[in-house]
């Protein structure tokens, strides 16, 4: 009797077994990972999770979390058969063209996590240990982290869709998906980083189509820090561009301390260690990509607030062509863009004018500016200088220099002259003064505060025991 019922037992452990077995080989699982955020924002993390069989699931009670406890997310919501479920960190805009699922907190470390996908009786369904060093996905090129089989790859972002391997296998019949080929197939990439394969080309639509779902991204700020950066749309060569930010906590007030990192897209940058608007010249035209990142802590890695803004530098291509009537000065603007002449400088001999703001002169047209108006009459005998607002010379008359995009292979320096006999200084930044709540400081008005407080005790109860003493003798001798 014993023996029969241990057989039973032993069978009903082998059955249970066997079935929670194939329950987590066919439920939910991790499906895609994107560890690393997106190109636009390294916030930008989201997590996929792809339900294999062929009814919906309800999450309710079910949990994905790390080890180290952070990302802790307590999964709610239904999972389609066959279908998707989007895990987008912080805001819905870190996957812009397509709806979350669920918003969650917490950042995956760029090092590695160990993540476990729990249901509702607390037993682990999927299991994904990359706690020493994810097994894939490129923090370079924001390609993602997705399942293949039993191992994973590198690939293209597909949110809510089929992974890359998989889709390369379904389109074409005579691959194998266990086969090095379907790889190596997959892990290819054209120049915008979408999959492809030779014998299934990706027509011009389905590439314009991707690059709008996946990577046409917006910038996605932390919500707990928002900005408003001020950066014009152009700019002339050798003119000061002006640009401004202003940061805010939860929308309620300025936050001036952290660290801003401006990035100008001609090679060079500017650190300030509080919110400090800056200016820069670019000396060459051509299209630029201004990058701001704001930290709100100089130890940290990532940035709390990433804007980037394209800025088209055009040719500074006026110049002073003859005078009026009247002994006034005519400017011609030889470009194909309006440019604001706003704080240029006119001088001949002694006399100088300065162009009031928003002076436009439009494309291939001509300024005729009266001596009524500059305030002199133009001497024949003086040479008319053009000169912007860094004191860079423009244009002389009547012996003409143009520094433009036409002119540019002319002129004998690398970068534009002054008017004076001095070099082009280097533009010397202010240096960022450190807020008076920085760590350091803090820790040594702490450390001297605490000193001060030690030392006043210690007189205190040595003037004390000194008075005791005293006393003492007195009654002594008494």
């Amino acid at each position: 009797m014993n023996y029969k019922r241990t057989v039973l037992c032993f069978a009903l452990l082998l059955v249970l077994l066997f079935t929670r077995v194939a329950h987590a080989s066919t439920s939910v699982q991790i499906n895609e990972i994107a560890w690393m955020g997106t190109s636009v924002s390294a916030n930008a993390e989201w997590i996929e999770l792809y339900n294999p069989t062929s009814s919906p699931l309800d999450l309710k009670g079910w949990k994905l979390s790390a080890t180290d406890g952070s990302p802790n997310i307590l999964l709610t919501g239904t999972i389609s058969e066959n279908g998707y479920f989007l895990l987008e960190r912080t805001s819905d805009d870190t996957v812009p063209s397509i709806t979350a699922n669920q918003i969650y907190t917490g950042a995956l470390s760029n090092s590695g996590e160990h993540l476990q996908l729990i249901d509702a009786t607390g037993a682990v369904v999927d299991d994904v240990d990359a706690s020493s060093g994810w097994p894939a996905g490129d923090d370079a090129t924001k390609n993602t982290m997705q399942r293949n089989g039993s191992s994973w790859i590198t690939a293209a972002p597909t949110p809510d869709a089929v992974n890359a391997a998989v889709a390369a296998t379904t389109n074409n019949p005579n691959s194998d998906p266990n086969s090095s080929t379907t790889n190596s197939v997959t892990s290819s990439s054209n120049g915008a980083g979408i999959t492809s394969d030779q014998d299934n080309p990706i027509t011009p639509n389905q590439v314009q189509n991707i690059g709008k779902s996946v990577y046409e991204l917006a910038v996605d700020p932390d919500p707990k820090y928002s900005a408003h950066v001020s950066i014009p749309d152009n700019g002339v060569v050798g003119v000061v561009v002006p640009m401004t930010v202003g940061v805010k906590i939860d929308n309620h007030h300025d936050f001036v301390s952290g660290k801003f990192i401006w990035s100008y897209g001609d090679g060079s940058s500017d650190t300030y260690l509080q919110n400090t608007p800056t200016n820069h010249i670019y000396y060459y035209p051509g299209t630029y990509n201004v990058t701001l990142s704001y930290y709100s802590n100089n130890m940290k890695d990532d940035p709390d607030y990433l804007y980037k803004k394209t800025v088209t530098i055009i040719p500074a291509d006026v110049a002073v062509i003859g005078t009026t009537n009247d002994g006034g000065i005519i400017v011609q603007n030889n470009s194909t863009d309006t440019i604001d002449l706003d704080s240029w400088k006119l001088s001949s001999g002694k006399n100088n004018y300065t162009f009031p703001k928003y002076t436009l002169i439009q494309p291939s047209d001509s300024l005729y500016i009266s001596s009524h108006v500059i305030g002199f009459i133009v001497n024949k005998n003086e040479q008319i200088i053009l000169s912007n607002p860094s004191n860079v010379l423009v244009s002389k008359y009547p012996k003409q220099l143009v520094l433009g995009a036409s002119k540019m292979a002319e002129a004998v320096a690398p970068l534009p002259f002054r008017v004076s006999d001095q070099p082009l200084q280097p533009k010397i930044l202010p240096k960022p003064e450190v807020p008076f709540w920085d760590t350091p400081k803090l820790v040594l008005v702490f450390t001297l505060g605490l000193i001060v407080v030690i030392l006043a005790y210690g007189t205190i109860r040595l003037y004390a025991i000194s008075n005791s003493l005293d006393e003492d003798e007195d009654e002594f001798h008494e």
